[in-house]
């Protein structure tokens, strides 16, 4: 350069706004943030809407379990609070095992039983239960009064008195064997509390039979 020549400018800079990659890299900025904010509001969205159906369905299952609950509390009461039925009453057989069994009386209130010279005093009241029993098996088989209970109102269980019974006239029918087929005539007797009612009678033809009732009250 010749001397006293003035110095070349020098080459302007481009301003940064001018430059297009500073543009692109804006517009990929503005993408990334509003893709982050897009999806974060999605995931709240649906985080809300699963609790909002969750607190739903707990309190339309609510509704629903304690109403049932109050179903099977109602039926247990009921069933608890329902009497018993009994097989039959006084004059209607019921079978057991091999015995078919029929009360045709009852009497309660009785002091003693037999005579003078040969009875039985009661502690408190004899209750004398009359009945048939038949043979309906296929053997010979014998009807013990021991298998015979009763039960007053109060649930209360009392046993055969035979030592008692053995005063009666027909009491010891039940010692002998009755065939397959044959109905034999018999009384079993109960000493229980004056005041005392016979509510049921309980018979079980054997050991592993079902025991029957028999309303006698």
């Amino acid at each position: 350069m010749p001397p006293g020549a003035p110095h070349p400018a020098p080459p302007k800079r481009k301003s940064i706004f001018k430059r297009w990659w500073f543009w692109v890299g804006v517009v990929v900025l503005l993408v990334i943030v509003g893709s982050c904010a897009g999806g974060g509001g999605e995931q709240q969205a649906s985080d809300a809407g699963q609790d909002a159906a969750g607190e739903q369905d707990v309190e339309q299952r609510a509704p629903a379990e304690e109403e049932g609950g109050g179903e099977d509390a109602a039926e247990d009461a009921a069933a608890a609070e329902a009497p018993e039925e009994k097989s039959a009453g006084i004059g209607e057989p019921v079978a057991s095992g091999d015995f078919e069994v029929t009360v045709s009386d009852v009497e309660s209130g009785v002091s003693s039983v037999g005579d003078d010279m040969f009875g039985a005093e009661a502690q408190g009241q004899f209750v004398v239960v009359s009945m048939e029993v038949t043979n309906v098996g296929d053997s010979p088989v014998m009807f013990f009064s021991s298998d015979v209970e009763l039960t007053d109102a109060e649930g209360r269980t009392y046993a055969a008195d035979e030592g008692s019974a053995m005063y009666l006239e027909d009491s010891n029918s039940f010692l002998e064997e009755i065939n397959p087929g044959n109905t034999v005539d018999g009384i079993v007797l109960f000493d229980v509390p004056e005041g005392v009612e016979p509510d049921t009678l309980v018979f079980r033809g054997g050991l592993f039979d079902e025991p029957i009732e028999i309303a006698i009250g």
